[in-house]
Formats: structure tokens, C-alpha cells, sequence
């Protein structure tokens, strides 16, 4: 039901079941003519949604003969148009044009995905190696202080030792000179007496 034929013939259907070619001249000419009885103007009115039919005939055998008449050759549809579909063919080729419109919108739409889940991902690497380098940078460079501050420190630590050692010979110097002095004051002190 779906192809373009179909679709391109289905106001054609629609014509001869629900519409203008059903009855009259029309069907005579379509050769779409069936048995009077079948008609829905030999018939009366619907009930409760559901289709019961009623012959306009006041004797009963009559009324059971033809509605067996009836179950036998079916019942025509109600005419639903009285004009030709010609409105619904362009209708149709104006959803087909729509139709191909929307396809090609989504081929684009598809390819211009693809393009952009490519890019995406082209610049999600190039952001992942970036990220690599400055991490190769950054652990270099961390590398780098932690050696600097290595030596920094054993230099501290020399430079300390190096000032505690001149700090106690220093120290010792100094008690030295000062025992020094206070002897050679004692010294002279002593001869001072002596004398």
C-alpha cells in the first residue's frame, strides 16, 4: 500500500468505492455498476454505530428474500465524494516531494553527523596528546625542582656542618685565646708577686 503506485492510483480506487464514479453516468462509464439492492438508498439509517440494514419493504418474505439478496452480493459503501480526487493526487505528489525533501535532509543530516563525530574525535586526541606532553612537561619539570632542592638542601646541610665545625673550632679557639690570656695574666700576675 505504500509504493508510489499505488499511491499514485489510490484516488482512482477512491473514486469508484467511496466517490463520484459509485453511481450514475459515472459508473456506467467506469463500468463500476452493481445490483440496485446493494445500493445504501434502498436502505435505512445505522444504530448504534454498528450497520444494521433495513429494506423499505412492507411484505416480510420480500424483506427476508432481499436481504439474503443482499448477504449474497455484499452492500455498496456510502458515497462519500461527489467530486474527483484530483485534489488528493497533487496532495500526495506534494507529500512525496516533501518526503524526498526530509530523506535528503537526513543523508545530509547523517553525513554532517559523521563529519562532526570525526572532528570531535580528531580533537579529542589531539587534546589527549596534549595533555600527555604537558604531563611528560610537568613530571620533567617536577623532576627537575626535586633535584635542584636535593641539591639546595645537601649544600644547606654542608654549609651548616662546614658552620658548626668553624663554629666549634672557633669556640675552641676562642677558649684558647682566652685561656690563653687569662694564663699569660696569671703569668704576669705570678712574677708580679714574685717580685
Amino acid at each position: 500500500m505504500e509504493s508510489e503506485y499505488v499511491s499514485m492510483k489510490l484516488n482512482n480506487w477512491i473514486d469508484l468505492i467511496f466517490g463520484y464514479k459509485q453511481r450514475n453516468e459515472e459508473a456506467e462509464a467506469a463500468d463500476n455498476l452493481f445490483y440496485p439492492m446493494t445500493y445504501d438508498h434502498n436502505l435505512i439509517d445505522t444504530e448504534a454505530n454498528v450497520f444494521i440494514i433495513i429494506i423499505i419493504i412492507k411484505k416480510e418474505m420480500k424483506y427476508e428474500a432481499n436481504i439474503t439478496q443482499i448477504l449474497e452480493y455484499g452492500q455498496v459503501p456510502k458515497q462519500l465524494f461527489l467530486t474527483p480526487q484530483e485534489e488528493m493526487q497533487k496532495r500526495i505528489k506534494m507529500l512525496q516531494k516533501e518526503n524526498e525533501r526530509l530523506e535528503k535532509n537526513h543523508v545530509e543530516l547523517q553525513k554532517s553527523k559523521e563529519v562532526e563525530k570525526e572532528k570531535l574525535i580528531k580533537e579529542f586526541l589531539e587534546l589527549d596528546n596534549k595533555k600527555k606532553e604537558t604531563i611528560n612537561k610537568l613530571k620533567e619539570n617536577l623532576q627537575s625542582r626535586e633535584l635542584e632542592y636535593q641539591n639546595t638542601l645537601n649544600n644547606l646541610v654542608e654549609q651548616n656542618k662546614m658552620l658548626k665545625d668553624n663554629f666549634n673550632n672557633f669556640d675552641k679557639s676562642k677558649d684558647e685565646y682566652y685561656d690563653g690570656i687569662i694564663q699569660n695574666l696569671k703569668n704576669s700576675h705570678q712574677e708580679d708577686v714574685d717580685l
